[in-house]
């Protein structure tokens, strides 16, 4: 049975979304990859969510979703933060905003019940959600420099 939107199969198994689960190790490299570039805020905030969903997609303990969930709000006051106090020009936010436009899309057409919808498929459209949000994290962190 597929978990609650996520489309990809839950299994018996340690990784109960493997696919889900090791994709979400994205945010972890991209946190890797801001702290190379001493963003801390955004890279502790990145590397938490990457924690909070390995958590909430592989081993699920109970506690795994309140991680999950708090810290994808504490990016989201992160980047708001950031943008606050840096307000960098619109062309320079284009391209993650692009980006992330097209993750939210590839999000919402596979989620459970979606066209893209295949929960025991390698190719799991929730994990295209993780890379390609990730990515948009890294080129956001790009253009405020």
């Amino acid at each position: 049975m597929p978990a609650a939107g996520d489309c990809e199969l839950i299994r018996d198994a340690f990784l109960g979304q493997p696919v889900n689960a090791l994709s979400s190790l994205a945010y972890v490299v991209v946190a890797f990859m801001l702290m190379a570039s001493r963003r801390v805020l955004a890279a502790s905030a990145a590397g938490v969510v990457g924690i909070g969903s390995f958590l909430f997609h592989g081993p699920m303990p109970g506690v795994a979703k309140l991680v999950h969930d708090a810290s994808l709000v504490a990016l989201l006051v992160v980047l708001v933060v950031e943008y606050l106090l840096w307000r960098p020009q619109l062309g320079a936010v284009l391209k993650p905003m692009a980006l992330m436009a097209v993750a939210v899309t590839v999000f919402a057409v596979s989620r459970t019940g979606g066209p893209l919808c295949h929960p025991e498929s390698l190719l799991q459209g929730h994990a295209f959600w993780h890379g390609l949000s990730a990515a948009a994290l890294w080129v956001w962190e790009r253009a405020l420099r």
